[in-house]
């Protein structure tokens, strides 16, 4: 099965916790809320994109609506801005969309193959190249610190 990690709206699949969890085989690393929202469920996912997508984010609508106007992404989309992925730096989202939404002039660009690689050595652990989640800030193979998208927002704030 082939792994899509551009999702319609931004965000970059391979580091999803869900993901992660189920790749590394470390179930336990599922934070709540997520781990709440998954209980019971099958983890598998190959990205947003892919035919096989973790139970909750197959509900996404932002997906759904992305998939049946056709778009690769909702900001090439031409009712984007929306209700379901605004323009601007929503608080009420998770970090790892609001970073998503900083990160997406690649994907703007048509740079699909730049905006993955970039992402994922973002996401790739220096010291033992294994890959991390987007709250780690510690990587759970090596102990190395790792930088998450929680302290990259904070960093980004500070320039």
């Amino acid at each position: 099965m082939k792994d899509i990690f551009d999702a319609y709206c931004g965000i970059y699949c391979g580091s999803c916790i869900i993901r992660l969890a189920h790749m590394q085989n470390r179930p336990e690393s599922i934070p709540e809320p997520w781990k709440t929202m998954s209980k019971g469920m099958n983890l598998e996912c190959h990205g947003c994109k892919s035919d096989h997508v973790y139970p909750n984010c197959a509900k996404c609508e932002t997906r759904k609506c992305a998939k049946e106007k056709q778009v690769d992404y909702c900001f090439t989309c031409e009712d984007y801005p929306c209700e379901k992925i605004p323009e601007r730096d929503p608080s009420e989202y998770y970090p790892h969309f609001t970073l998503a939404l900083q990160h997406r002039n690649l994907l703007k660009e048509n740079k699909v193959t730049e905006w993955l690689e970039y992402h994922k050595d973002r996401f790739t652990c220096k010291n033992c190249s294994n890959m991390f989640t987007w709250y780690e800030e510690i990587c759970h193979f090596c102990g190395e610190k790792v930088e998450s998208v929680v302290e990259e927002l904070k960093n980004t704030k500070k320039d």
